[in-house]
């Protein structure tokens, strides 16, 4: 709790003494009371974040009850450091800078809105073809703050990342706005398989291309070896008039050096397989804000592409190691 200088001293020492410790069987009553962790409150996860114009609502109900306690601990500090002075709008300006309320929407192409709530920024109709990419929110009330920000970190989109924070760590408020925004939070945030594969998606994009140069090169192998392995186990048989068109079908391709042969089944197994860990990953959206129709058309198809990604990929990493098991098996 955000301690509060009372200008009457006799009132801070009739509550000091209020709030004394006492002792009940030489115990100190401050012991007997359960301890209490105070830990850092922060968090930072990387996306993909999908936030949809309903998930926008209750953020800003959020905001509305979470605004109103920081409201009101800001009227009740500035009475307590002005007990006796008239609060005309010069006192309320000059204290302003200690108040804030702020939500900021960034859209591609560098544009920056900024209002006190989310509705506000929905109504504008000159946001209605722009692209949202970032929400930044503020709370703050003197030194009590509270921060959540969700943007794309690159460019290109391939990675995003939100972080909530809230100071200090043991007031009240700032443990209850940092309580309600993460826990909707959560809501916004995907599985634990779309964030492993977001998390892996380096490695998992090394292994495509790794996967698709060995299909490619074992094809080749397999095509330039195949006629070989032909010529052996026909000359290991023994040339009889029932096979001497294969004989001679094979000595023609070695005379021609024609090496066409069917591709194995396998090949377009691992050669699909390769093609979905390369590209799949890719597909995965990053950041999708349901603000406007260009906003709310992009959280659709961000929707579909994240279970395209979610049923894909890891079908291509159990298709590909059974594929593999089974070949090890057969040699």
């Amino acid at each position: 709790m955000s301690r509060i200088v009372l200008g009457d001293r006799r009132t801070s020492d009739r509550r000091a003494r209020r709030f004394r410790p006492t002792s009940h069987f030489g115990v100190s009553s401050a012991a007997l009371m359960p301890a209490r962790l105070i830990r850092d409150l922060k968090r930072e996860e990387k996306g993909p974040w999908l936030i949809s114009a309903l998930a926008l609502e209750r953020l800003d109900k959020t905001l509305e009850a979470e605004g109103k306690r920081f409201a009101d601990l800001f009227q009740a500090r500035l009475v307590a450091e002005n007990p006796l002075a008239k609060m005309d709008p010069e006192t309320t300006r000059r204290y302003s800078r200690f108040r804030k309320q702020r939500v900021q929407v960034t859209f591609r192409g560098g544009r920056s809105v900024i209002a006190p709530t989310i509705e506000e920024i929905i109504r504008m109709p000159e946001l209605q073809d722009l692209v949202p990419i970032g929400l930044e929110i503020r709370l703050e009330s003197f030194e009590i703050s509270c921060e959540l920000e969700i943007e794309d970190r690159d460019a290109f989109g391939l990675s995003s990342h939100a972080r909530l924070k809230a100071s200090p760590p043991s007031d009240e408020v700032a443990k209850g706005a940092f309580a309600a925004i993460d826990s909707w939070l959560d809501e916004c945030q995907q599985t634990w398989l779309i964030r492993k594969i977001e998390e892996f998606s380096i490695l998992i994009r090394g292994a495509g291309l790794s996967l698709l140069m060995m299909s490619l090169i074992s094809a080749a192998v397999t095509t330039k070896t195949s006629s070989v392995q032909a010529a052996k186990e026909l000359l290991a048989a023994g040339v009889t008039s029932a096979n001497e068109h294969r004989a001679l079908e094979l000595l023609l391709r070695f005379q021609l050096n024609d090496n066409t042969l069917a591709v194995p089944i396998w090949f377009w197994v691992l050669f699909v397989c390769s093609l979905v860990l390369l590209g799949g990953p890719s597909l995965m959206p990053q950041v999708a804000i349901g603000i406007g129709s260009v906003g709310r058309k992009r959280f659709k198809a961000a929707q579909w592409r994240t279970k395209f990604v979610f049923l894909t990929v890891p079908g291509a990493i159990g298709a590909t190691v059974f594929q593999l098991a089974a070949g090890a098996l057969w040699k």
